[in-house]
């Protein structure tokens, strides 16, 4: 669940990052996410790229990422209402090798969901 904390966690807007709210000037102010629902199929994308300004290219994370079979994201939503649309199980993970200027993808699919995964 750590890059779900890590993507809805608040950033702090203020000192030379304040907000800019036109007319008012630049305000102190809080940025962050909160889900009102989550879809009956979830679909995550996980960013591996991320921008070098010291040797201005875009360098992909190799690192290891693991996930789990079944998830409840309840916690993340901003009504408890919405709990029994928050639980899911992981169907595929799309592999892409390469860099961010080409490269293939492979997919490995577990269609019923017990852990029999096909390539």
């Amino acid at each position: 669940y750590e890059s779900f904390n890590d993507y809805v966690s608040t950033e702090i807007l203020d000192g030379d990052n304040k907000y800019d709210a036109g007319e008012h000037g630049l305000q102190e102010a809080e940025k962050g996410v909160i889900f009102s629902s989550f879809p009956p199929v979830l679909h995550l994308h996980l960013m591996r790229f991320q921008y070098d300004p010291i040797t201005d290219c875009s360098v992909k994370f190799n690192d290891r990422f693991e996930f789990y079979e079944k998830i409840s994201l309840g916690q993340y939503l901003k009504s408890s209402k919405e709990l029994t649309n928050a639980d899911y199980t992981l169907h595929a993970v799309l592999v892409h090798s390469g860099d961010n200027h080409g490269g293939h993808y492979v997919v490995f699919i577990n269609p019923s969901g017990d852990g029999k995964v096909f390539y």
